[in-house]
């Protein structure tokens, strides 16, 4: 257990579970004398550069648009022209967020875009409080064991855009997704505002949160 990987299941312990299905995110701890030599980022997580001038453009092409499709269709903005704001209104850029998703022996699974709102840019006037509870690995290890204990049932849920969920609960304006532009707004200078929470935003997973305590 001194190096940190675990006797049992070979694998290292305390890395997170997305780290593991990374091959060469895995070599790093194999050989981290080679690494430092290395670029230090993990090729499974690219730009949006990257992907869309490298091989999987196509996939990655199709995954930002399933991707905004599937936030229009949750009803996650509405469009809003930006002669309408408030004066002094801040209206959010956003980033894409891109993944290689793999299999675990390293085989291509999937490739998933993500549309963000670039909330280290609302730190500053940001009013609230963001924090939001989260439940630590041996929790969920000590529940896993007494449920196999007591031969009770556990159950896992996958929410598909999970803080798309929560209605927002301020005003949030965003800029319009890079290289997306919507239908029948020709000769409008038009951004978003936020109906729902959006992942990248400060109080999202508190949003989260709050939503699925009330049910």
């Amino acid at each position: 257990q001194a190096d940190g990987i675990d006797p049992h299941t070979g694998t290292h312990e305390f890395l997170h579970p997305g780290v593991l299905q990374s091959p060469y995110a895995l070599s790093i701890f194999e050989n981290p004398a080679a690494f430092k030599a290395k670029v230090s980022r993990d090729p499974d997580l690219p730009s949006t550069f990257e992907v869309l001038s490298g091989p999987y453009a196509e996939s990655f092409w199709a995954a930002m648009d399933k991707e905004i499709a599937s936030l229009e269709k949750m009803g996650t903005w509405k469009i809003v022209d930006r002669s309408s704001l408030p004066p002094g209104t801040k209206v959010i850029p956003g980033t894409w967020a891109q993944r290689i998703k793999r299999f675990p022996d390293g085989r291509l699974n999937k490739f998933k875009s993500r549309w963000c709102v670039r909330g280290d840019l609302e730190r500053a006037s940001f009013v609230g409080n963001a924090y939001s509870p989260l439940i630590a690995w041996p929790t969920i290890k000590a529940c896993l064991l007494l449920a196999a204990t007591h031969d009770w049932t556990s159950r896992q849920v996958d929410f598909s855009n999970a803080f798309c969920q929560s209605p927002q609960q301020r005003d949030v304006y965003v800029e319009l997704p890079q290289y997306y532009r919507p239908k029948n707004c020709e000769g409008r200078d038009v951004v978003l505002k936020l109906q729902k929470s959006l992942y990248g935003q400060l109080d999202s997973p508190k949003l989260f949160y709050e939503h699925l305590t009330k049910h």
